[in-house]
């Protein structure tokens, strides 16, 4: 009986392969799956999780522990869902599931820098890859030591910003345009990305568009409204409404 027991808490033991039968080493994930960036981020840390634990896991001293893959979707990346909602998010997975280190992160910035000062209570290694505010830098360097644990493994939005700019003084040289408009979201990292863009259009003679920039109220738009549709992961039903419009010749169309 003991043996059975034995088969069930560990079935590999005909053939052993190091590492499945330790404990398990938690990478936690919160992020908004509502995103590509979350949703499919998820699915490449998953991937990487699945070949990492095929050929055993990871070494700790002379132990080999698989990694196990925590998610809590903050939905930091839906309309209308407040900072302290996601961060509620990020401290229940923190506190219950315990992970040893916590990838992707939060999708909006100003969810990342309200997270900054949890991920340096609970000390646990934090590899943001998808919010963009330069104002990570600024929190950062206001005590590195209290922010030890977080890394930014992307771009900040002024850098794709200067790469953008460049783009412009191309189709400025070469095709001779000189108006533009911009349109951009109401968070901390498209503001960035915008102010570095307006100044440097405003310095190199364009010209805006009679309206200026328009800014996109986060939270205040119904997603189905935009002809840009963000993407739904894992499933969940988006309500769409139907529109209809008279073609002329009694038909119409939705």
């Amino acid at each position: 009986m003991a043996l059975v027991f034995l088969f069930v808490g560990c079935p590999l033991l005909i053939q052993p392969q190091d590492g499945l039968c330790a404990d398990p080493i938690v990478i936690g994930v919160p992020t908004s799956l509502y995103t590509p960036f979350g949703s499919y981020g998820l699915k490449a840390v998953n991937l990487a999780v699945e070949e990492i634990n095929a050929k055993g896991g990871v070494s700790v001293g002379n132990v080999k522990r698989p990694l196990k893959v925590v998610v809590a979707d903050t939905r930091c990346g839906e309309p209308g869902t407040p900072v302290h909602d996601a961060l509620m998010a990020y401290e229940k997975m923190i506190t219950e599931q315990k992970p040893a280190a916590i990838v992707i992160g939060a999708f909006r910035s100003e969810v990342l820098i309200a997270a900054m000062d949890l991920v340096a209570k609970y000390k646990i290694p934090h590899l943001g890859t998808i919010a963009q505010t330069p104002g990570f830098q600024a929190q950062f360097k206001k005590d590195p030591a209290k922010y030890k644990y977080l890394f930014r493994v992307t771009t900040d939005a002024l850098i794709d910003a200067g790469h953008i700019a460049h783009t412009l003084d191309l189709l400025k040289k070469d095709f001779a345009l000189d108006k533009i408009l911009h349109i951009y979201q109401d968070t901390l990292w498209a503001k960035g990305f915008a102010g570095m863009l307006q100044k440097h259009t405003k310095e190199t003679g364009w010209t805006g568009d009679r309206r200026g920039a328009r800014v996109q109220q986060r939270g205040k738009d119904d997603p189905d409204e935009h002809p840009i549709r963000p993407h739904r992961g894992h499933g969940e039903k988006r309500k769409t409404k139907r529109r209809s419009e008279n073609n002329g010749d009694g038909r119409t169309s939705l």
